[in-house]
């Protein structure tokens, strides 16, 4: 980057952020300034997964656009810490700054690594010797339990398997599935509801786990599925309604049959 797109860059930023500050200002708008950290919480999380959704999507006009809105939170949350005196948007940026210089001595330090793991080894590692962390009592200890259910098992595992207790091949959660399967039917024939739940749970974690072998985000790879999912039923749906015959289960065969028609009609593509 030459120094015109630097300060190109540098004088874009600081009319976005002025933007924000007369949003928050006495003149603003009265939804932006009665905004709090705390009610901004939900959109940041939505925002994000809006971001992923079009990078899926691969259109990178759309990732543009979801980009501009966690930007948009990420800065709006930091003018109202810097309303109390708390830090800036510029705090925010010269630590994650120095925290990159930091964490990164094979590029702006001496420092040899050989691989992408030895990377992370010094992550860990610096985050203790240099910057002064606690170690965790546990490897798990440091996961957010505010992650959605099927993201924190998925980082409970690989946090579990960084420190070796793991399957040594596909085949363990594999045939962990077909296991908790089995338990899941002993259960519904045994008419437990809570032991139906909690074997269903552990079917779910065993899908995570195979998931995690299989080098694929459980995460992703379901969210891809509810979007080919919602498509191929709103095909169903539109067809239904313009033959004019209701959904309902009386109708299930006909429905089977737009369904498949969809996967042809409606090829689904990320």
């Amino acid at each position: 980057m030459n120094k015109t797109d630097s300060d190109k860059n540098s004088q874009a930023f600081k009319d976005f952020i002025g933007i924000i500050t007369t949003l928050r200002g006495p003149n603003g708008c009265p939804w932006d300034k009665e905004q709090t950290a705390e009610s901004l919480r939900a959109h940041l999380i939505e925002e994000s997964y809006e971001a992923v959704e079009a990078i899926e999507e691969n259109d990178p006009g759309h990732v543009r656009e979801e980009l501009g809105d966690v930007l948009l939170l990420i800065s709006m949350i930091s003018q109202i810490y810097s309303e109390t005196d708390e830090f800036t948007i510029n705090d925010v940026i010269d630590e994650i700054s120095a925290k990159l210089i930091r964490r990164h001595p094979h590029v702006f330090g001496d420092e040899k690594v050989e691989n992408a793991e030895e990377v992370l080894k010094n992550w860990d590692r610096i985050k203790i010797d240099i910057e002064g962390r606690n170690a965790d009592s546990s490897v798990l200890d440091g996961i957010p339990g505010s992650l959605p259910p099927l993201e924190r098992s998925y980082k409970i595992q690989k946090k579990a398997a960084k420190r070796g207790f793991d399957w040594p091949d596909i085949n363990g959660p594999r045939g962990k599935i077909i296991e908790e399967l089995k338990e899941i039917d002993i259960a519904v024939q045994e008419e437990s509801s809570e032991d139906v739940e909690g074997e269903l749970g552990d079917l779910l974690f065993s899908v995570v786990n195979y998931s995690r072998h299989l080098g694929i985000d459980p995460a992703l790879a379901l969210g891809r599925t509810n979007r080919k999912f919602e498509k191929r039923f709103k095909y169903v749906e539109s067809k239904m309604q313009k033959d004019s015959i209701p959904m309902s289960p009386e109708n299930i065969e006909i429905m089977d049959r737009y369904w498949e028609s969809s996967k042809k009609e409606t090829p689904f593509h990320t």
